[in-house]
């Protein structure tokens, strides 16, 4: 009852469906365009999840993805494992769609990165009626966007189903931090 308080009884909506499935599976059955794909999943530390986050994968996405719809993963942390974000971000745009990587501060995890993509550019993209938002505006937004030199974009290899190469980036980017 608290957390059904807490999301305004979200989950109620009639507009919600919540489906507990494999991923993969769901949108390879699944007939339907999505004009918003939020793709919330696990670390890829393994190879049941890095297939996840593979060119084939953003590929399916790809293919339920409304003309003018967008999709949006989170990509782990570009402070703590930066060819591993960065490799997130190359496989989404090896399928040929835009994106934008942006990062965020997350008290209970640090510096966290999201890549948003879409079949439309997104380089300029502006935040429209964000009434009733208390921690985001246009000008947080387009700073969310900035890397710093010690985060900044890096050449990686996208993450395909023949090589699992994010496996690897993620490994070694949090082992350099629990050694």
């Amino acid at each position: 009852p608290k957390l059904s308080k807490l999301n305004h009884y979200s989950y109620d909506n009639p507009k919600v469906t919540v489906v507990n499935q494999d991923a993969w599976k769901f949108i390879e059955k699944s007939q339907t365009l999505y004009d918003v794909i939020v793709v919330d999943l696990p670390d890829p530390n393994n190879i049941s999840l890095s297939r996840l986050y593979s060119v084939s994968f953003y590929h399916l996405l790809k293919s339920h993805l409304a003309k003018y719809g967008a999709m949006v993963t989170q990509a782990n942390s570009p402070m703590f494992c930066p060819k591993a974000y960065w490799s997130i971000d190359k496989s989404i745009e090896v399928t040929k769609l835009h994106t934008l990587p942006y990062h965020v501060y997350i008290p209970s995890f640090g510096e966290w990165g999201f890549v948003l993509a879409s079949r439309i550019p997104l380089k300029d993209i502006q935040l429209h009626n964000m009434q009733g938002l208390k921690y985001l505006d246009n000008s947080i937004w387009q700073r969310m966007q900035i890397f710093p030199p010690d985060i900044a974009k890096i050449e990686v290899e996208p993450n395909k189903l023949s090589s699992h190469k994010l496996i690897k980036y993620y490994n070694d980017g949090w082992a350099k931090w629990y050694e």
